[in-house]
């Protein structure tokens, strides 16, 4: 029981669905963007699921058929480099098609951070493994420190409930023995600072205005 649990989570709690939760907040803490994006809204959106969700799921689906990967959760460090590449080919086309739509702001900070958190996964991955559900968990903890800071918006449930998809995440690999603890704290590590700097280094002309 406590093992199919711990596989539930360990699926349901893949970064391909904490990208999705990260875009699903955005629209929660910018409404403007939805207001002002109207006509673009669905162009969007449609881009977002295909290219982070959708895609990215049906690779990882084709790999498992193929024999290319024995599992959707990548235990084997040699089976993710060919995952991670598709990937971060999904995840950088999905930024530039932002780019394109000239969708300036906060979305375009995400979504670039969601394409840094893999592609450190991709690098690290070369030396040692480390857990690509933490690193995206870390990349989203740090994008709403950033903006409840600046904002100063009440984000406080929100940060409460990814530390505790955090703390679901830990134990689901652990007791998979997916990840060794220094495994999955690298990856949180890693994707806390990738986040908080990619949204600070975005906003620092702004805070630089503000407090002239």
């Amino acid at each position: 029981m406590a093992k199919a649990l711990a596989w539930i989570i360990s699926v349901l709690l893949n970064p391909i669905f904490i990208n999705l939760l990260g875009y699903l907040y955005f629209a929660y803490q910018f409404p403007v963007y939805i207001n002002a994006y109207q006509e673009q809204l669905y162009r969007l959106g449609f881009g977002i699921l295909i290219f982070t969700f959708f895609l990215p799921l049906s690779m990882l689906s084709i790999l498992k058929l193929s024999g290319k990967i024995q599992s959707f959760s990548l235990a084997d460090r040699d089976e993710r480099t060919l995952p991670y590449i598709l990937f971060l080919m999904c995840y950088s086309y999905n930024f530039y098609d932002i780019y394109k739509l000239q969708i300036p702001g906060m979305l375009s900070v995400y979504c670039l951070i969601t394409v840094l958190t893999l592609l450190y996964c991709f690098i690290i991955n070369f030396y040692q493994k480390v857990s690509a559900h933490t690193s995206a968990i870390g990349g989203l903890l740090g994008f709403v420190f950033v903006n409840a800071i600046y904002y100063k918006t009440d984000n406080r449930p929100i940060i409460i409930i990814l530390f505790i998809l955090c703390g679901l995440v830990f134990w689901a690999r652990l007791y998979l023995k997916a990840h060794k603890p220094k495994e999955l704290f690298m990856g949180l590590i890693g994707g806390v600072v990738i986040g908080f700097l990619t949204t600070i280094t975005r906003l620092l002309p702004f805070i630089g205005e503000y407090h002239k």
